[in-house]
């Protein structure tokens, strides 16, 4: 039996409302991109602006500024100011914003792949004994050669301020040319991973939907690992090794 004129209006009022709902929780992902990129640039101003030497943030700014192509400024600062700035703050800067990014796109695909199952049993090793077998050779594996590390460190030279800095992570050792060298391993991956972000999404989905919308499973995981992988290798090879929760 067709539904009443009142219930048809019924009905077309409810679905108006919930549309109206619906575009007053939605928001253009431009508008959150804006809004990220001002708070990294202000962040970058920021952190350039604090240390030994204090310099304000407006200076800052405009020394930053100065160094576009083809734009001139009137010179209205010191010149160590723009030298701290350009050769020794502005690549820790740079490095930490590439580092970071890197790390956290490469963390949010892992987490796209394996759905965020941090704590399912085939994962912490307790579902089977293989699993359980393979983490604890793992383990064993890795306090073995940090045992080996320890011994090259002791029996080398006296300076191991490098070594220890790579090791505990830090950008005190940050140029211009480790920004330029992160960012060809970066750039790739990158590109892979934003070509495959609808993939991503399907990928939250069951694996046998993933399939039937036609998505090869094993290769858009593969790709996206080595991807992940990449990026991450790349920027800890120039920052050392940093405490990462993905």
């Amino acid at each position: 039996m067709p539904p009443g004129p009142l219930s048809s209006r019924i009905l077309n009022g409810l679905k108006r409302q919930e549309n109206t709902m619906a575009a007053q929780r939605y928001s253009p992902p431009w508008v959150k991109i804006t809004i990220s990129l001002l708070a990294t640039l202000i962040c970058c101003i920021l952190g350039s602006s604090i240390g030994s030497v204090s310099i304000d943030p407006y200076t800052v700014f405009l020394i930053a500024i100065s160094k576009v192509p083809f734009l001139t400024l009137t010179s209205q600062w010191s010149e160590s100011s723009e030298i701290i700035l350009w050769q020794i703050r502005f690549p820790r800067v740079i490095l930490a914003v590439l580092v970071g990014s890197s790390l956290a796109v490469s963390g949010a695909t892992y987490q796209g792949i394996f759905r965020n199952v941090l704590a399912d049993p085939y994962l912490i090793g307790v579902a089977s004994p293989s699993i359980s077998a393979l983490i604890l050779a793992g383990a064993a594996i890795g306090a073995f050669c940090t045992a080996i590390t320890a011994i090259l460190m002791l029996k080398s030279e006296p300076d191991l301020r490098p070594v220890l800095s790579w090791l505990m992570g830090g950008l005190i050792r940050a140029q211009w040319n480790h920004n330029l060298l992160l960012l060809i391993y970066l750039t790739p991956g990158l590109a892979i991973i934003f070509s495959y972000s609808r993939i991503l999404n399907i990928l939250q989905l069951d694996e046998s939907y993933a399939t039937n919308l036609g998505v090869n499973v094993d290769k858009a995981k593969n790709i996206l690992i080595l991807a992940s992988t990449l990026i991450t290798a790349a920027a800890v090879s120039f920052s050392g090794i940093i405490g990462f929760v993905g």
